[in-house]
């Protein structure tokens, strides 16, 4: 008898464990922007001009987050056209979250491109919208799961 209830009270915490620890593997397809530069030189005069312009492209990037006991983990993949010419080299380009919170509404991180781009990144859950600001990129899309 005590081995029956043993099993059940186990079996109990197996499952509100399994319940508790979320995971969401999202694919996220929307428009990035990205700040570049383009100069001209005259051969009349020798001035040399330059200017900035936004660069938007259709843009997929995939995000994952998950609960690990007491903390909320989780990564953003992004395409090498997004990334800056500066940045931390991760293999597949994926990038740590930070900072991460997470409610029934929203979930917000941050990410480490370099020393000084560092994306706020909000995903809101009633409408699938995510949307990062960095230096010179940004992002909005909507998101599904994979």
């Amino acid at each position: 008898m005590k081995i029956i209830f043993f099993i059940i009270i186990i079996y109990n915490f197996l499952i509100v464990t399994s319940q508790s620890n979320e995971s969401f593997d999202l694919v996220c397809q929307g428009i990035s922007s990205k700040t570049k530069s383009a100069s001209s030189y005259n051969n009349v005069t020798g001035e040399t001009t330059g200017t900035n312009y936004q660069s938007e492209s259709s843009t997929k990037i995939n995000l994952s987050f998950f609960e690990e006991g007491d903390e909320t983990k989780g990564w953003i993949q992004l395409p090498s056209h997004i990334l800056p010419k500066i940045k931390k080299k991760k293999k597949g380009n994926r990038y740590d979250l930070y900072n991460l919170e997470l409610d029934d509404e929203f979930f917000t991180a941050k990410f480490k491109l370099n020393a000084i781009n560092k994306p706020s990144l909000t995903l809101d859950f009633k409408t699938g919208m995510m949307e990062f600001k960095g230096f010179g990129i940004s992002f909005s899309g909507e998101c599904f799961k994979r």
